[in-house]
């Protein structure tokens, strides 16, 4: 149900790209030809205008009112592509002060997956261990189908340095700065809820026959800051 592919690229139009097509709606299909030295065997070099087929100024070259409409849908569209070319910072804070803003934090399991339209899905957890918050059994939390950037990985029980550095966790943000998360069903998960959402709010938690996995290294990470969070709040 999950790709693990997370590539920024597979979701944002390059520049280069809304460039061209910018160049080409002002000017014309056919007003700008690659240079010889941009050829299969030099792939890297940049084009330039060849010099015997530069712009000229002809009735074909002018900018039409048909043209411009179609420039300005063109800048439109790149102005949302590149909305969230940058990830917004609260969802990329440190594990220390994501520990400190929690509110509601709980290993639990996935029991049902609803789809509620489009690419949402309803996922509804029980509870199996409270860490913080309220004391409730259940809840559910609204998030994708998975064709996007959740990754089903406990990365190494949370030994790979890879979850450590900033902008670790196996989900982020897609193409609309939100945090869209996706569960298999039956997996085990620790959820922050309550809180601005980070790409390590759902972490994966794995299962062995005594249950939940405490020495995974994130979720008894995060159970030592919570202590000691809460021994700084009676003192």
């Amino acid at each position: 149900m999950l790709t693990p592919n997370r590539e920024l690229g597979n979701r944002r139009l390059q520049k280069g790209n809304i460039a061209d097509l910018s160049f080409r709606l002002l000017f014309g299909q056919h007003s700008r030809t690659l240079s010889a030295e941009q050829s299969p065997s030099h792939p890297l070099k940049p084009f330039r205008l060849s010099e015997n087929r530069m712009l000229k100024r002809t009735p074909g070259n002018k900018l039409g009112p048909l043209r411009a409409l179609m420039l300005l849908v063109a800048v439109l569209v790149a102005q949302d592509c590149w909305a969230c070319y940058k990830a917004p910072e609260q969802q990329l804070i440190g594990v220390d002060e994501q520990i400190m803003r929690a509110a509601d934090v709980s290993v639990a399991q996935v029991m049902s997956a609803t789809p509620v339209g489009g690419r949402e899905v309803e996922y509804r957890f029980v509870v199996l261990q409270r860490l913080s918050g309220a004391d409730q059994n259940m809840f559910t939390v609204t998030g994708s189908d998975g064709v996007g950037d959740s990754k089903d990985t406990t990365f190494d029980n949370h030994s790979d340095p890879t979850f450590w550095k900033r902008g670790g966790g196996r989900v982020m943000n897609e193409a609309d700065c939100v945090i869209h998360p996706a569960f298999v069903v039956g997996g085990t998960y620790l959820v922050f809820l309550g809180s601005p959402w980070t790409w390590r709010s759902f972490e994966k938690i794995a299962v062995n026959d005594r249950g939940v996995n405490d020495g995974d290294k994130w979720l008894a990470y995060v159970k030592a800051g919570l202590d000691k969070r809460a021994d700084k709040s009676r003192n």
